[in-house]
């Protein structure tokens, strides 16, 4: 195809260099310079039609009836000039006969039908473009320099024949509708995939347009000869039709908006430079009276006075929206965090000065990750859209509801009495208590609310929404579907919570984590088969901090990772020790958050730690949580890696979460272990039936079984009835430090 683009420029170029050389050499013989003005139309007609009709043939879709009609045209045209050529031979008559002018206006037909055809292809919208007005002024200059020039001279003129009155009007409006069309297209085009066809196609009409106008003055006032200059671009014009076929495409797409920032940049002068146009114009041809320039002036005065009121009309209703966008949920419908911030802001002011209280109401929905997880998130967002219809259902009109992002939700209060704003929360819970329909499936979904108050609980927005926050967590760890008011004790919890942050992020750089050790034995035997890593952190201002509280704030900032990391290393180096001095070869159990486990470089880390360290993974055993069967395939994939590797991998807390049979029997685990709440009732019917299932299922599963938290000879007098060989607790030793452990472990061989 490039091969034949290029013949087909040379061919162009090549016979319009002899159009020209034809008229130089016989500009004194005016037999040959129409003979001339026609053979080469005649001649490139074939060729234009031709490629247009290979065009045809070519395109798949409905753009090929663009290239068809085209091709019709095209027909017309050199139908037109062989009648000319015809009677030129015949007749040995030099003027152009009427007929050849009815078939060149019937080309022009084809010409705009096959513009006006692919104009509609390429816009789902004509009046709504943003092209209009520029289109609209430039084709209000150029009418109006045709009626001044050619259409009133026309009527005005009293030698011509009514036949040849119509002819030339009915070129001059189908080229000035050939025109207009032809600007829009190239508009619609630059952003289309025959925008380099459309190109070509522009310039051809524009060239025979302004061909066919000189043509009509030069007639007009006689001073038009054939074989003139206007020829070539009369057939130049049809030769970049013609070329315009070989970038045809096969392309149906619609052109919804402008993205060339800069073009629409240069093309904004347009207005401005056709309005100088004009109003050089009408100075030169104003007389005291009105007449096509000083009228063209007037409708694009009015033109620009109507677009003005159009723009300010849009942008009324953009900034309406934009308004909404920035303010307002467009899940739920609720206004949003920054709407909140806003608006709490201007509360606060008006409470202060007129002493009322502000209440928030801060609520998320209880296991909602859960439905999320397991439904999908479309499941997860009819959820929160009738969620939010409940809460707006449950207010009065004094309060106002925003949806701060995921399932957290706050309603502000304007209250005269703060015990007011439990009525409020009572509601809430009440609304919630049935169930919800959602993806088919009936659930009771609850709400934690947490309440702060102003000026109670503080006199700013974020200080109010912290207090807020904390009291919901509360009512979270009270046993959700529940609301708490803040109060100092949470005070004193977030204050405590806060510096255990701040010292927790040096607690590995300033060397104040240890692992203490604890041995998982043999129940029948006592022998040590195994130990479990436990982290400890001894703060220089707080002291001891216990794993219960320090782990969910490393988990809650994201610290878990590198804890972990520097607990997994220490564990690993601690084994690798014990065994280069001595001790038997024992597995060595760690524990590894859900964070971590789920973190990108965990499987890379544990690789390179235990080939660092040089500790065959047969002696690493990692314990985690059923939490992770939230995400069973990538879990499944990821216990898979480490399988292969030689990692042997535990259960913890076994019993408390998400487990069934049927998930269990396909993960690739080695050990559960049984959890400690268990163990401690195991006295009670229904917890020894529970511990003699876990260890029945275990062992039908070929899965080691460990009984965690083993504290008296009853608990592990029941446990080893129920044929569990592992045990792990303080009735066989405590957690210890290293050099305890080293020595227990060698006191029992």
């Amino acid at each position: 195809m490039g091969d034949n683009k290029k013949i087909a420029a040379l061919v162009i170029v090549i016979s319009i260099s002899l159009f020209y050389c034809w008229l130089y050499f016989f500009r004194d013989n005016e037999w040959m310079l129409t003979i001339g003005g026609n053979f080469f139309p005649i001649v490139g007609g074939i060729f234009i039609l031709s490629w247009l009709i290979r065009a045809y043939r070519t395109v798949v879709g409905k753009s090929k009836f663009f290239w068809l009609l085209l091709s019709i045209g095209i027909l017309f045209n050199l139908l037109g000039n062989v009648n000319w050529f015809l009677t030129l031979l015949t007749q040995k008559d030099l003027l152009t006969p009427e007929s050849s002018f009815m078939l060149w206006f019937f080309a022009y037909l084809f010409y705009f039908i096959a513009l006006i055809y692919k104009t509609n292809r390429l816009s789902s919208s004509f009046w709504g473009s943003p092209y209009l007005f520029n289109i609209a002024i430039f084709m209000i200059v150029v009418t109006a320099i045709c009626s001044h020039f050619l259409i009133e001279p026309i009527l005005h003129r009293a030698n011509y024949r009514v036949e040849e009155m119509i002819l030339f009007l009915l070129y001059i409006i189908i080229d000035l509708s050939i025109l207009f069309v032809t600007i829009y297209l190239f508009y619609l085009s630059r952003e289309n995939k025959e925008r380099t066809a459309m190109l070509f196609i522009t310039l051809a009409f524009f060239f025979q347009v302004f061909a066919d106008l000189s043509f009509i003055y030069l007639e007009m006032s006689n001073g038009y000869i054939p074989g003139s200059l206007m020829e070539p671009i009369w057939f130049g014009s049809k030769l970049l039709i013609g070329f315009a076929a070989f970038f045809a495409k096969s392309t149906d797409e619609k052109v919804m908006k402008p993205t060339h920032i800069e073009a629409e940049k240069a093309e904004s002068y347009i207005p401005y430079v056709s309005m100088f146009v004009i109003l050089i114009l009408v100075t030169y041809s104003y007389w005291g009276q009105l007449n096509a320039f000083s009228v063209g002036i007037i409708v694009i005065f009015l033109l620009i006075l109507g677009r003005n009121r159009y723009i300010k009309r849009k942008n009324k209703v953009l900034m309406k929206e934009y308004k909404k966008l920035a303010y307002h949920d467009p899940l739920t419908g609720l206004r949003n965090r920054a709407s909140f911030k806003e608006e709490l802001t201007c509360k606060l002011k008006n409470a202060k000065l007129n002493n009322r209280v502000i209440a928030l109401l801060l609520l998320d929905l209880d296991r909602f990750k859960v439905v999320n997880d397991t439904l999908g998130h479309q499941a997860g967002d009819e959820l929160l859209q009738e969620a939010a219809k409940r809460l707006t259902r449950s207010v009065k009109l004094n309060a106002s509801v925003y949806r701060l992002g995921g399932d957290e939700f706050i309603i502000v209060l304007d209250l005269k009495f703060e015990e007011l704003s439990i009525q409020t929360a009572n509601k809430i819970i009440e609304a919630f208590s049935v169930p919800f329909s959602i993806a088919s499936h009936s659930m009771t979904v609850t709400p934690s609310i947490g309440i702060s108050s102003y000026p109670a609980n503080g006199e700013e927005s974020e200080s109010l929404l912290k207090a807020a926050d904390a009291a919901m967590y509360q009512a979270k760890a009270s046993g959700r579907n529940q609301f708490r008011f803040y109060n100092d004790e949470l005070n004193q919890m977030m204050t405590r919570k806060m510096l255990i942050e701040n010292e927790l992020r040096l607690a590995i750089e300033n060397n104040e984590l240890i692992l203490y050790y604890q041995p998982k034995v043999d129940v029948a035997t006592r022998r040590v088969i195994g130990m479990e890593a436990l982290l400890r952190w001894n703060n220089s201002k707080l002291g001891f901090v216990s794993p219960v509280e320090f782990i969910p704030v490393a988990e809650d900032t994201g610290l878990i990772v590198a804890i972990g990391e520097w607990v997994l290393k220490t564990a690993v180096r601690q084994n690798k020790d014990w065994q280069d001095h001595g001790l038997p070869g024992l597995c060595i159990s760690v524990n590894v958050s859900v964070n971590q486990f789920r973190n990108s470089d965990f499987i890379k880390t544990v690789k390179e730690t235990l080939n660092e360290i040089k500790l065959s993974p047969e002696y690493l055993e990692l314990e985690i949580t059923e939490s992770i069967m939230q995400n069973i395939d990538e879990s499944v994939e990821l216990l898979k890696e480490l399988r292969l590797m030689g990692v042997k991998v535990a259960i913890d807390d076994f019993g408390t979460g998400y487990s069934s049979l049927h998930i269990l029997k396909e993960l690739p685990i080695d050990t559960i272990k049984i959890d400690k709440t268990f163990i401690d009732d195991i006295s009670i019917n229904a917890d020894r039936s529970i511990v003699k299932s876990i260890i029945d299922m275990g062992i039908n599963l070929n899965l080691q079984v460990v009984a965690e938290g083993i504290e008296h000879e009853h608990q592990l007098q029941a446990i080893t009835k129920y044929n569990c060989t592992y045990g792990q607790g303080y009735l066989f030793l405590k957690p210890v430090t290293a050099n305890e452990f080293e020595h227990y472990v060698k006191s029992t061989r």
